[in-house]
């Protein structure tokens, strides 16, 4: 009789289903506890304690969302720079500025920078 009246609550009560702060406890808890002793704590089998942790740590070592596409953008200070030295030397390409640009400003920003030389105005292209 007990069997039937086990089986009948099953079928009526939904599965219960755990939010992801509780799957980030039952993982933080997990470690606390001797891993022979999980069948006895913890309502759900280890093997879904264990894939619970590894897409968790997944998760937060995933950057596809902080990423954007293209390239950085270049300050107005730096662009207003290259533009200056452009036209205060008009012969000059933009292989020359970027070489004289890299004793005035820090390597990893003039890589952004010189962008701006190659569609500046007023410059003949050949």
């Amino acid at each position: 009789m007990l069997r039937y009246e086990n089986a009948v609550l099953r079928r009526h009560v939904p599965r219960l289903r755990y939010g992801p702060t509780d799957r980030l406890w039952f993982a933080a808890l997990s470690h606390l506890i001797p891993r022979r002793r999980w069948p006895q704590v913890f309502p759900m089998t280890p093997a879904t304690l264990l894939a619970w942790h590894r897409k968790l740590v997944a998760k937060k070592w995933d950057y596809s969302q902080r990423r954007r596409p293209g390239r950085p953008p270049t300050s107005p200070a730096g662009k207003a720079l290259v533009l200056r030295v452009a036209a205060e030397n008009p012969r000059w390409g933009h292989r020359r500025i970027h070489g004289e640009l890299t004793l005035w400003v820090p390597e990893t920003r003039l890589l952004l920078l010189t962008w701006a030389l190659r569609s500046r105005p007023g410059k003949a292209r050949s």
